[in-house]
């Protein structure tokens, strides 16, 4: 009995290290087989391991069962495409594949990694469009896309990512309009989206995301009116909607957008006054409303941006007196008024602006 048991326990000492490459390894190797690596950077991904935890780029646990959490292939010269099998790697919660040479769609397996908190896929050329199933990571903080050529529409499923801080897609082909979901995102810090073909309004609904400090849509393709929701967004320092098709009056809720720091406007076909609201914004260093169709005077509470640099209101429709009110804003070191309407003499105050 003594010699069988032994002899049971011997065998199993045998077959353990035979057990071989734990999943999370089998589907890091899957991965490798679609991926060019002209360097050799991943040169030490051996089925011959145990576990991946010691591979470059590859990070794990502490604890007994050593599963990954942190795939981080940043700036390593790959090339060729994402597998599927990514979608296996579930305890994931970091994904940095960025400023390499993937082609291909981004596979939409990484929605079975549900506890993403970071996916950097940016500076590629994917293509294809965004995955709807990146709606199931409800603990996703940080999505970069930008950089790429995906296209079609930013998919409505973004509205569910409840945990979503930054969204960077900026230069890409993306179509379509922005999902009225985007309002869901009560944490969003970030939304960039600028250098695409994005159509549509801007939706009214995007006055919920309370947190929002970046909103950047420049060189899209939007029309209809600014909404006057914005105003609800006490957070935002930088709204950004430059060379659009922006129409209808530059809302007076914007002065409610109090730490706000640039106001770039410029290049569409908004109409009407400034809005006398502007002069609220205490914080304001850059204004450029340029290349509009706007009217009426320079409202003299333009003279309490008394942090702004750079008032850019030129190539409109504006009429009446220069104010002298610009003379109180004593860093002020561009201005720009030409291509106007505007009568009567240059203020004698413009000259203490010695910057």
């Amino acid at each position: 009995m003594v010699v069988f048991f032994w002899g049971i326990l011997a065998a199993g000492l045998l077959i353990c290290p035979l057990e071989g490459l734990n999943s999370d390894g089998m589907y890091l190797l899957e991965l490798k087989k679609t991926i060019h690596d002209q360097f050799n950077n991943l040169g030490n991904w051996n089925s011959s391991d145990q576990t991946p935890c010691g591979w470059r780029g590859v990070a794990c646990t502490s604890d007994y069962r050593a599963v990954v959490w942190s795939l981080n292939l940043n700036s390593m010269n790959l090339s060729g495409t994402l597998s599927s099998s990514i979608g296996g790697l579930i305890f994931l919660t970091l994904l940095d594949v960025s400023y390499n040479e993937f082609t291909g769609t981004i596979p939409k397996e990484i929605g079975n990694c549900s506890r993403l908190e970071s996916l950097y896929l940016n500076n590629n050329e994917f293509n294809g469009q965004i995955p709807a199933e990146f709606g199931n990571l409800p603990w996703l903080k940080d999505l970069s896309l930008c950089n790429n050529k995906l296209s079609g529409p930013i998919p409505e499923e973004i509205g569910n990512l409840s945990s979503l801080v930054d969204f960077v897609a900026y230069t890409n082909n993306l179509t379509g309009p922005l999902p009225r979901s985007l309002g869901k995102l009560k944490n969003l810090v970030t939304f960039r989206a600028g250098q695409n073909a994005i159509y549509g309004s801007l939706p009214g609904e995007l006055g919920g995301c309370q947190r929002l400090e970046y909103l950047g849509l420049a060189q899209n393709e939007l029309n209809g009116d600014i909404p006057k929701e914005l105003g609800m967004l006490g957070s935002l320092t930088e709204l950004i909607l430059w060379d659009n098709q922006l129409s209808g009056f530059v809302p007076k809720e914007l002065g409610n957008c109090t730490n706000l720091e640039t106001l770039a406007l410029y290049q569409n076909n908004l109409v009407g006054e400034i809005p006398m609201e502007i002069g609220d914004l205490k914080f304001l260093k850059k204004l450029y409303i340029y290349r509009n169709g706007l009217n009426g005077t320079i409202p003299r509470e333009i003279g309490n941006l008394s942090m702004a640099t750079e008032i850019d209101f030129s190539e409109n429709c504006l009429t009446g007196e220069i104010p002298s009110e610009f003379g109180r804003i004593n860093g002020l070191r561009l201005l720009y008024l030409f291509q106007n309407q505007l009568t009567g003499v240059i203020p004698n105050e413009l000259s203490s602006l010695r910057n």
